[in-house]
């Protein structure tokens, strides 16, 4: 038998790589309690400590963000910590991907096919035959877990940049918390009065900033509300790395950015005569338009997208844009699987419907006081 050391690893192939990753996980991971149970009932040896240790040890409790936990005995073969401020346990698998639920292994695969095809949550939950409610929890622990993947990407090289805008969409919003009047599907609001929406770009709709490089590296995040500015783009100034060329159209905003940051930049002219779609270099934007189509369509497969949840539909377009461009579709579902479920991040579902809004709900609708601003006006 090859003694197993770095280098050896290293001169493995990544088929390799994934098939050794999914028969530890098969061996050591989620069916480690059925196959204890059958040792026993067998009268075998429990191995169970053999790989208690398999899991790498976290960083802080997944609860409460506390580094000051100890061990504590173990579940399942895997060990079990005790939180020293929080007074919670939590397993080295607390807060990923298939924490907290029940679903079996293909169940997971079942659902990240559906995510990969776009199906709408209820097109989900009639193939997977699993509840709206467990499909959508899953959804959003799969997208935030892309989010961490994707916050970890750097751009550099040739960069193209742009901005695509939204309808602010609060769905889920209880009653009480409305800043403004609940729009019911197939009846208007008030018409008349404060309460009218604004058309065009405004401070309704939500900017979101989109950059993609020469080496397929993505950034797809909200940035705010209204036009797209100099100050919308700085937010995001420590993900661009030794950028060499800015791509964009004649926005004032990119050209200050690029100029606050010493960055060449590369300009489709803008004509009233007739329309232009490449610099005079001869490059495009076309990779981020589509980005930004990707999203309108999404969109509309999934009947609405609600705004505090918009950040993880982002992350999920630009990692399976990103996948799809390195990884054959059918292998997908098992890369994505192994490749999340090491994602440095954690997310519980109880925390599912406290996500922050990324946009500020005051700066939207408080000229308006209408619902939570009434009493501030």
């Amino acid at each position: 038998m090859a003694q197993i050391t770095k280098e050896y690893l290293d001169s493995l192939s990544e088929d390799d790589i994934i098939f050794i990753r999914n028969y530890i996980w098969k061996r050591f991971g989620r069916s480690s309690q059925s196959r204890t149970t059958k040792k026993i009932e067998k009268g075998e040896p429990d191995d169970a400590d053999h790989h208690s240790d398999s899991f790498e040890r976290p960083s802080c409790c997944p609860i409460c963000k506390s580094k000051h936990f100890i061990r504590y005995g173990h579940k399942d073969g895997i060990q079990r910590f005790l939180c020293k401020s929080c007074g919670k346990t939590f397993l080295p698998t607390t807060g990923n991907l298939i924490s907290s639920n029940r679903l079996s292994d293909e169940n997971i695969r079942e659902l990240i096919e559906c995510e990969i095809e776009g199906l709408s949550l209820k097109e989900t939950a009639y193939r997977s035959h699993l509840s709206k409610s467990t499909c959508f929890c899953f959804r959003q622990k799969l997208y935030r877990m892309a989010d961490y993947k994707m916050a970890e990407l750097l751009l550099n090289g040739q960069i193209q940049i742009d901005a695509t805008y939204t309808r602010i969409n609060l769905s889920g919003t209880k009653p009480k918390n409305m800043p403004r009047y609940s729009k019911k599907r197939g009846k208007k609001g008030p018409s008349v009065g404060e309460l009218k929406s604004l058309r065009g770009i405004s401070h309704h709709k939500v900017c979101i900033v989109t950059a993609e490089d020469e080496h397929d590296n993505i950034l797809y995040r909200v940035a705010g509300l209204g036009q797209e500015t100099a100050e919308k783009y700085e937010q995001y100034a420590a993900h661009f790395d030794k950028p060499t060329l800015l791509i964009s159209d004649n926005n004032s905003g990119i050209a200050a950015f690029a100029d606050t940051h010493k960055i060449q930049h590369d300009v489709i002219p803008s004509s009233k005569a007739s329309k232009r779609f490449t610099t005079p270099k001869g490059n495009s934007v076309g990779d981020v338009n589509e980005l930004h189509l990707e999203l309108k369509h999404l969109i509309r497969v999934k009947h609405g997208v609600s705004t505090r949840h918009l950040p993880g539909y982002l992350a999920w377009i630009s990692y399976l844009k990103k996948t799809s461009y390195t990884i054959e579709r059918s292998r997908m579902v098992e890369y994505i699987l192994n490749d999340l479920l090491a994602a440095k991040g954690t997310y519980l579902i109880k925390d599912i419907c406290k996500n922050d809004q990324p946009i500020s709900l005051q700066d939207a609708y408080f000229e308006y006081h209408y619902g939570i601003f009434e009493s501030e006006a």
